[in-house]
């Protein structure tokens, strides 16, 4: 069984950097309302990038956004 490894914070991302993440694909903001983002990697300085090669540990995160 794979050691569990857990986060000393929980992921972050302030919608300046969303919005810079999503400026190349130009997406229209009133037809697609919830945006699901994915960033691979993002724990790889917290964990370590061995981290990333053991199976069953994932160091992505995933943020969502939407109309308030």
């Amino acid at each position: 069984m794979p050691k569990a490894i857990i986060p000393s914070s929980i992921p972050r991302l302030s919608l300046t950097e969303l919005n810079e993440r999503l400026s190349p694909i130009q997406l229209d903001r009133t037809l697609h309302l919830v945006i699901l983002l994915r960033i691979h990697g993002y724990y790889l300085k917290a964990i370590g990038d061995s981290a990333s090669k053991e199976r069953g540990i994932y160091v992505g995160a995933l943020f969502m956004d939407s109309p308030k």
